[in-house]
């Protein structure tokens, strides 16, 4: 019976290893939104990586050009979510959640920042 669970336990966590293997790698993005009907734009790189606790979460480093910070996200096949959590850099902290997905090496997440004011923001990305 334990030998059957442990296989069982294996294949759950090969499976989500593969997921997460999707998205790994290093992204050129561009972020866009809109501030009282004026559209900006952003570009910059960032990476991702597995996360080293969790195999079904992975690292966004540098997301939003916020370098030094990782925001989580939880793998489900070609699917993320970034769950809300929270951030802080220069003394100011900032809320963040929202959702995405990966098309070979084409990702998509939208995203809100939460800090002052709510910015909705879309971010395009390719992994190089």
């Amino acid at each position: 019976m334990f030998l059957v669970f442990l296989l069982l336990t294996s294949i759950g966590l090969s499976s989500c290893r593969k997921d997460v293997d999707n998205f790994v790698g290093t992204y050129n993005a561009r972020d866009t939104w809109v501030v009282q009907g004026q559209s900006y734009y952003w570009d910059y790189s960032f990476s991702i990586t597995a996360s080293a606790a969790d195999g079904s979460k992975v690292l966004l480093n540098g997301l939003g050009d916020f370098q030094g910070v990782a925001i989580e996200a939880v793998i489900n096949n070609l699917n993320l979510t970034i769950p809300q959590q929270t951030f802080t850099i220069d003394g100011a902290s900032y809320g963040i959640s929202g959702s995405g997905s990966i098309n070979g090496v084409d990702l998509s997440i939208a995203y809100a920042l939460q800090g002052l004011n709510t910015v909705n923001v879309t971010c395009t990305a390719t992994r190089l």
